[in-house]
C-alpha cells in the first residue's frame, strides 16, 4: 500500500463516524448508548489492548526470544482487567492520570513517529548512546528495553489504584482481600500459564510462533474481560473457575510434560497445539460475543449496528 493510501484509509474512519452521527443524532441530543453499547465498547477495547500491544512490541523490535513481548502483553491485559474489575465493584469507570485511551495512545503514536524519523533500528541502540549520557544504570540497556522498564511503574500504579478503589468505593457491600483474590485468579492464572509456556516449551514455541501464541493469550484475556463486564451489567457474580481456561492449560501441559521429562516429547506437535489453541480461542470468543449480544438485543428490543428511527409525528 502506498503511504498516501494508508493515510486516506485512516482518515476514512473518523469521517464515517462523523457521518453516522449526522444521520443518527441530527439534533445532538439523541440517545446512542445502552448496556449493550457498554459491553460492545469494552469488548472491542479488550481485544484492542492485546492487538495494539503486539503491534507495539513489533514496532520496538523486542523479539520473541526476549520475554519483553510477553511482559508487555501481560501488563497491558492485567491493567485492563483490573480497570474493569474496579468498574465491576464501584459501577464507575474511572481513568487514572495516566491511562491507555489517552496517554497510552499518545505514547504509541510518539513511538511510531520516532521509528518513522530514525528507523526502527533506533530501538536496538544502547540507551546511553541515544541520549548522549553515561549513566551506569543504563549500561548495556537498549532503548527498547528502557521503554519496557518504563512501563512497570505505570502498570503497578494503575493496578494498585484500581484494586484499592474496589475496597474503598464498592457500590454494594464490602469487598475483602479474599474476594479480590478470587476475582483476580482467572486473569493471573491465564498469564501464569503463558509464562510457563514461555519457559517450559521444549521448542520455544512462543519464540517460533509469537503471533499465534500471543494472540491466543490476548483473546482469552479479552474473553475474561467480557465475562467480567457482563457480570457487572447483569449484577452477577464473576466466577472463579472458567472452563475456557482448560484450553491453555492443555496447551501448556502438552509442552511442560516433555520439559520435565515426564514424556519423551510433547504428545501433540507444539505448533499444531498452538494453532489449535488459536482456533479454539477465536471460536470461544465468537460464540461468547454472539450469545451475549443476542441476549441483550432480544431483551432490550434493540439492534446491534443500527438505531431505529423514532416514529414520525404528524
Amino acid at each position: 500500500m502506498a503511504p498516501n493510501l494508508v493515510t486516506l484509509v485512516g482518515f476514512a474512519w473518523p469521517l464515517v463516524n462523523f457521518l453516522l452521527f449526522i444521520i443518527y443524532a441530527p439534533t445532538l441530543t439523541e440517545i446512542s448508548s445502552s448496556p449493550l453499547g457498554e459491553l460492545f465498547d469494552h469488548g472491542c477495547d479488550a481485544i484492542n489492548a492485546s492487538v495494539t500491544t503486539l503491534v507495539v512490541t513489533a514496532l520496538l523490535r523486542l523479539g520473541p526470544t526476549d520475554p519483553s513481548a510477553l511482559f508487555m502483553l501481560t501488563i497491558s491485559c492485567i491493567m485492563f482487567f483490573t480497570a474493569t474489575l474496579e468498574e465491576y465493584h464501584t459501577h464507575t469507570l474511572a481513568l487514572g492520570v495516566i491511562n491507555g485511551p489517552t496517554e497510552g495512545i499518545l505514547i504509541m503514536i510518539a513511538l511510531a513517529f520516532s521509528a518513522a524519523a530514525f528507523s526502527t533500528d533506533i530501538w536496538l541502540m544502547p540507551a546511553n548512546e541515544v541520549f548522549g549520557t553515561s549513566f551506569a544504570i543504563l549500561d548495556g540497556v537498549l532503548l527498547n528495553q528502557l521503554v519496557v522498564f518504563a512501563e512497570l511503574p505505570i502498570a503497578l500504579s494503575t493496578v494498585f489504584t484500581n484494586l484499592s478503589a474496589c475496597v474503598r468505593k464498592p457500590k454494594h457491600g464490602t469487598v475483602s482481600a479474599a474476594t479480590l483474590a478470587a476475582n483476580l485468579f482467572p486473569c493471573l492464572y491465564l498469564f501464569a500459564l503463558a509464562w510457563a509456556w514461555f519457559f517450559f516449551s521444549p521448542g520455544r514455541i512462543l519464540a517460533s510462533a509469537p503471533w499465534i501464541t500471543l494472540t491466543s493469550i490476548g483473546l482469552l484475556s479479552a474473553y475474561l474481560v467480557g465475562r467480567l463486564i457482563t457480570a457487572h451489567l447483569l449484577l452477577m457474580d464473576f466466577p472463579v473457575v472458567h472452563t475456557a481456561l482448560a484450553l491453555p492449560t492443555l496447551a501448556v501441559a502438552n509442552s511442560a510434560l516433555a520439559h520435565f521429562g515426564l514424556l519423551p516429547a510433547p504428545p501433540v506437535d507444539e505448533l499444531t497445539a498452538a494453532y489449535a489453541l488459536l482456533a479454539a480461542s477465536v471460536i470461544l470468543y465468537t460464540h461468547f460475543a454472539h450469545d451475549v449480544i443476542s441476549g441483550f438485543t432480544t431483551h432490550l428490543g434493540i439492534n446491534v449496528l443500527s438505531i431505529p428511527y423514532p416514529p414520525k409525528t404528524k
